[in-house]
């Protein structure tokens, strides 16, 4: 399933014009030639965050990043952020379960509309 699909999927779900927003703002986002200057970052989500990761992930064993994951510096940058392990998953888990992450998107996104 590409991205496209995934994104007219979830623009089907139940969800706030607020979300449909934000979501279209990810993409173009995602989607940019330019890199934003950094006098204009703002790093800080105002949207609900959600993050995918698998347990066994290489990145994982860096303690400087597992440390961040769980700070207080991260409720700074996402407040209403969600982080799920799935535990067989490594760096990829996209494509080694992708319905289960696509189902987690999608219950995700349809829990914030």
């Amino acid at each position: 399933m590409s991205i496209i699909s995934l994104f007219r999927i979830l623009l089907r779900c139940q969800i706030s014009i607020k979300l449909r927003m934000s979501l279209t703002s990810i993409f173009l986002y995602l989607n940019r030639t330019k890199p934003a200057k950094a006098e204009y970052a703002k790093p800080r989500f105002e949207m609900p965050m959600f993050v995918i990761m698998g347990q066994k992930d290489y990145i994982l064993k860096f303690p400087a990043l597992k440390d961040y994951i769980s700070s207080k510096k991260m409720k700074e940058i996402a407040p209403d952020h969600e982080i799920t392990y799935i535990p067989e998953g490594s760096h990829f888990v996209q494509e080694q379960f992708p319905e289960l992450v696509n189902q987690l998107m999608i219950d995700f996104l349809c829990k914030h509309a």
